[in-house]
């Protein structure tokens, strides 16, 4: 059995009941159609299948409930197994493979992380940066000009202007409005007024004006 490609369980309901991979597609499952049958409440019926490609076993999730795990990282595409993969399903149970596959050059070079290699400098010798005078920068540079004080103050002094005149006009509006009451007060005044008024009027020898 030592050449026989395996799982064992190292956590769950059976730790070291020992599954022996013999067909070349096996399912892993709550269900007892499946052909490795795991009473976990958190694995799902049809939970993963595994599929023999030559030598190598391959793993896949099933869109399980709870995921499938391999060696902590969670499968979201077919995963090659190597000897000792921990195959985690449904978070409760845990399976160790045996067999073939950690030796294969293939499935090493699948399970082998990408190496970032550095591109090799330049055999060109790099030429010295010439120091820079603090200066040469100051005398190709310019001479600022401010801009004049009386140019900043023109929009003001026109904001001001407008303001001034809105005022008077503003005041022009009130003396007219206070000009037309005070004549209707008089025309009221002279139109309601007793008799002892224009004989006051008359007796200073003033015209008694004739209202319409």
């Amino acid at each position: 059995m030592s050449n026989t490609s395996r799982f064992v369980m190292i956590q769950g309901p059976e730790p070291g009941q020992t599954f022996v991979l013999e067909q070349d597609k096996v399912e892993i499952g709550r269900d007892p159609r499946n052909e490795i049958v795991i009473g976990d409440p958190q694995v799902s019926r049809r939970h993963a299948r595994i599929t023999r490609r030559g030598d190598l076993w391959v793993i896949e999730d099933l869109g399980s409930t709870n995921g499938t795990f391999v060696n902590g990282m969670e499968l979201t595409r077919p995963h090659t197994l190597a000897n000792g993969d921990q195959v985690s399903v449904g978070g409760s149970v845990t399976l160790t493979y045996h067999g073939r596959g950690a030796e294969t050059p293939s499935a090493e070079a699948e399970r082998e992380p990408a190496v970032y290699k550095p591109t090799p400098p330049s055999s060109a010798p790099e030429e010295p940066a010439r120091p820079e005078s603090p200066d040469t920068h100051a005398a190709d540079e310019p001479p600022r000009v401010e801009p004049v004080g009386e140019a900043e103050e023109e929009p003001e002094f026109m904001e001001e202007g407008r303001g001034s005149r809105k005022t008077l006009t503003w005041i022009a509006i009130g003396c007219l409005v206070l000009l037309i009451l005070a004549c209707i007060a008089i025309v009221i005044f002279l139109w309601n007024a007793p008799a002892s008024f224009w004989e006051m009027l008359m007796g200073w020898g003033l015209p008694i004006p004739t209202l319409p």
